[in-house]
């Protein structure tokens, strides 16, 4: 995956839009991926080594 990615990103045949949210949830909240939910619309997550802006 890339340095953002979104729900849309992950988007596979058998893969529903809340199941592809849930996992943008997971990849920002598990403390083993160095990553950090950085907008609510789109639901789009970043690497920590990217700086997020707190007005997204």
């Amino acid at each position: 995956m890339g340095e953002t990615f979104s729900a849309s990103d992950l988007d596979r045949p058998g893969l529903t839009g809340g199941r592809t949210h849930l996992l943008v949830r997971h990849f920002a909240e598990h403390p083993a991926f160095d990553c950090e939910l950085c907008s609510q619309q789109p639901l789009t997550v970043e690497k920590r080594t990217e700086v997020c802006s707190a007005d997204d």
